[in-house]
């Protein structure tokens, strides 16, 4: 089976064609020229150099994100087009798998780790099976490098590193990792088309348990029409047109939407609804796509916050942001202006509960003044846990 393999994700360009698992053609390319610029005469040159016309082509794999949006784009794109024009399936290729697939061998946990900017990564965790696929320990996601560290901690394993957030974030990795790790050298460190089609080739022709463990690690078999690259992360034109405002009665149906992708009990669209008209609530939303001639139902509510006034003390609720808009000061900024409203309404005191073990939330309220005062056993359920009880108060 013929493939052409491609990975646009990062800074590297690179594109691949095997037969099966024998390597044809390899050609990778970081430099000043774009991506846009680059993959089509190398796709072109490692056809001709691999002795592979386009019309043998079996299929097409692309290493589908994260990553860089527009480089994504591209090789989409590219392989789209082809895969249509040629009439063959697209072979979808988790970027994090395919980095991991470049440390075959290893017995370490292999951390694939790009940058995502904002102290941030995409990065996932893996272990090599006997047939050198990346078995996923920690699905990939975009995270904090010290939460990366942390949760690398607990492992209690040693770790191999790769990927260009490595070299960013090495400073950070160095001061807060207690276990032995170690980098990947330069010519397995950055994306490679031959990864890519290594564990396309696994899913499509290898043996049962190599289609099974690929098919684990997210590889899949599409329709050119019906792929898509996958970024976990929205772009940033679309994190920068964040907008904050009262909540709307319009607004109950995203909210409500939101409310069931982060809790286990969430509110309902009635009780949401019931905020918007109740006139001792005070109810904050930051929405996107928002923007001006856009059309009134295309907006999306990313983040909540909610405050009932009863006798000048408030309940905060419902603080809540989409899990890909995390970490941008979203709901800080929504906590801040609630405050600011709460007080001008007459509140003097401001109180909330959150689960005890959420260190996250429990650092943004501290750090917007909260101050920790107790604790309500068994509060929260599924999972059941006890709730930290925190104070604001207008001393």
């Amino acid at each position: 089976m013929k493939l052409l393999s491609m990975d646009t994700s990062g800074a590297t360009c690179t594109v691949a064609v095997t037969d099966g698992f024998t390597l044809r053609a390899r050609m990778t390319v970081q430099n000043k020229k774009t991506h846009s610029q680059t993959l089509l005469p190398m796709i072109e040159a490692a056809l001709t150099q691999g002795g592979v016309s386009k019309e043998e082509l079996d299929a097409i794999a692309v290493s589908e994100g994260p990553g860089s949006f527009t480089g994504l784009r591209i090789a989409a794109a590219c392989a789209k087009a082809l895969a249509l024009a040629l009439d063959i399936p697209v072979v979808g290729v988790p970027t994090p798998a395919a980095l991991a697939a470049n440390a075959s061998g290893c017995s370490d946990l292999v951390c694939p780790m790009m940058d995502a900017r904002r102290s941030q990564v995409y990065a996932g965790l893996y272990e090599m099976d006997e047939n050198a696929i990346p078995v996923p320990v920690l699905a990939a996601s975009p995270v904090d490098v010290n939460e990366l560290t942390e949760t690398i901690n607990e492992k209690q394993r040693p770790v191999l590193f790769l990927g260009d957030g490595v070299s960013v974030y090495e400073a950070q990795l160095i001061k807060g990792l207690t276990v032995p790790f170690r980098r990947t050298p330069l010519q397995g460190a950055l994306q490679d088309g031959a990864s890519v089609a290594f564990l396309a080739a696994a899913l499509l022709e290898g043996s049962e348990e190599m289609k099974k463990a690929a098919a684990a690690a997210g590889v899949h078999v599409c329709d050119a029409d019906a792929f898509s690259p996958v970024y976990l992360r929205p772009a940033q034109a679309e994190r920068e047109a964040v907008l904050l405002r009262p909540m709307e009665a319009r607004d109950a149906e995203s909210a409500y939407a939101l409310e069931c992708a982060s809790f286990t009990r969430p509110w309902t669209k009635q009780m949401l609804a019931d905020v918007v008209s109740d006139k001792d609530s005070i109810a904050i939303v930051a929405v996107v796509n928002e923007r001006e001639g856009a059309l009134t139902d295309a907006h999306r509510v990313i983040g909540t916050c909610f405050v009932k006034n009863i006798a000048g003390e408030g309940t905060v609720t419902n603080v809540n942001v989409d899990r890909d808009f995390r970490r941008q000061g979203i709901a800080e900024a929504m906590l801040t202006q609630l405050i600011a409203e709460g007080r001008e309404a007459g509140i003097r005191a401001f109180t909330l509960e959150v689960r005890k073990h959420n260190d996250a939330a429990r650092k943004l309220y501290e750090k917007c003044g909260f101050v920790f005062e107790g604790e309500r056993p068994g509060f929260y359920e599924e999972p059941r846990e006890d709730a930290a009880i925190y104070w604001l108060r207008n001393d």
